[in-house]
């Protein structure tokens, strides 16, 4: 029988692969660029197969790379839950995840009951804050953060850029917000993200009043009410657009501010828990 590849490899194949990137890839792993390229080689040579495309500055699957991550990472995730599954056989295991309140309302909770699904035994506790809470607790522990902060001892792993897009209620006047005045909901607490986007986008908007508020979730509110333009965060917005609870105003202009990051211990990257988590919650957001 032909020998198969070591889970090493493949772990790192899988991570190359959903980051299209050997530099975020080895940041991942807690390794070097050149290390995970000499094992991406090794597989394609063991393969006998080329797996990745070498561009000038990027790379990306071929089709049978594509076709192979696709059953590989299927295949990890099966031996991550199982990893899991003995654990919480043999201890309770509780997890921790901290996230700002909007995203735990629109993303987190909604979701929550499929990963419960996939993890009976473990026990979950939300730290639902505006402010960044402290991770100390001793305990398994993540976080869902918007941006970096520079700390050596915490794993920033990137899963999505954030976009933001004004959105309003699905039959909010005027129609067209580029030629008539509008109405603007500020958000507080994000002074300037309306100046910042209109020009990202070379846009002057005709702004007749404005109504401003600190929290996040009101402002949403008012929007669904109808009292004017809100700035939407995307992906957290996202449920709410599919369900027609609200609208993407003008669906061709929005900017990139920051990416959203699962944050965890750098002592913890390797726990069945914690990797159970970020796959899943990846999934959701890709």
């Amino acid at each position: 029988m032909r020998k198969l590849p070591s889970t090493n490899l493949l772990v790192t194949f899988d991570a190359a692969a959903r980051h299209l990137s050997f530099k975020q890839a080895a940041e991942e792993l807690f390794v070097t660029p050149s290390a995970v390229g000499h094992q991406i080689r090794v597989l394609e040579e063991e393969l006998n197969v080329q797996l990745f495309e070498r561009l000038n500055r990027s790379i990306a699957l071929t089709p049978i790379g594509k076709q192979y991550h696709c059953k590989i990472a299927k295949a990890l995730q099966t031996l991550r839950t199982a990893t899991v599954d003995i654990m919480q056989q043999n201890e309770e295991t509780s997890l921790l995840i901290h996230s700002f309140p909007f995203l735990v309302t629109t993303l987190l909770v909604p979701n929550l009951k499929a990963f419960k699904a996939l993890h009976p035994n473990l026990k979950i506790a939300i730290e639902s804050r505006i402010d960044r809470s402290a991770m100390n607790s001793g305990q398994l522990e993540i976080a869902i953060r918007y941006g970096q902060q520079a700390d050596d001892t915490m794993v920033y792993q990137e899963v999505s850029p954030v976009l933001v897009s004004p959105v309003c209620a699905p039959d909010y006047q005027p129609a067209d917000p580029l030629a008539e005045s509008v109405s603007l909901i500020e958000l507080s607490t994000d002074p300037g993200r309306w100046d910042k986007w209109q020009q990202d986008c070379d846009i002057q908007l005709n702004v007749g009043d404005s109504i401003e508020c600190d929290g996040m979730q009101a402002v949403i509110e008012m929007a669904e009410q109808g009292l004017g333009l809100a700035m939407g965060y995307f992906p957290a917005l996202e449920p709410l657009v599919k369900a027609g609870r609200l609208k993407k105003a003008l669906p061709e202009h929005s900017s990139q501010i920051d990416s959203l990051y699962l944050v965890y211990p750098k002592e913890q990257k390797d726990h069945p828990v914690i990797q159970a988590f970020s796959s899943w919650f990846s999934a959701l957001m890709n």
